[in-house]
């Protein structure tokens, strides 16, 4: 999302990030299970996947980008699920 140059830009990314977390963890347990039998077939550690959020600078505002983990059986889903949350939790007062 982009936001407008004036906007609070701490509050919007934790509110973001809160809604995506919500979401998360509701099927946090399932990427987690799935982290674990990946180490131990390909038997190393690897890095578990996590909720990233990054702020860029545009013309038009600040570009905000949360990237999650999902399970790829239901990504369109929790996409949809992802994004009422943020609609959400953007018009919370003060927008």
């Amino acid at each position: 999302m982009t936001l407008a140059p004036a906007a609070d830009y701490h509050l919007a990314e934790k509110r973001m990030r809160e809604a995506v977390e919500r979401v998360y963890e509701q099927y946090k347990e399932k990427i987690e299970q799935q982290h674990r039998r990946m180490e131990q077939t390909l038997n190393m550690p690897i890095a578990m996947p996590r909720i990233r959020t990054r702020i860029n600078p545009r013309q038009s505002g600040l570009e905000v980008s949360i990237r999650y983990p999902v399970d790829v059986e239901h990504a369109a889903d929790i996409d949809d699920q992802i994004t009422r949350e943020l609609m959400d939790a953007l018009q919370q007062p003060p927008e």
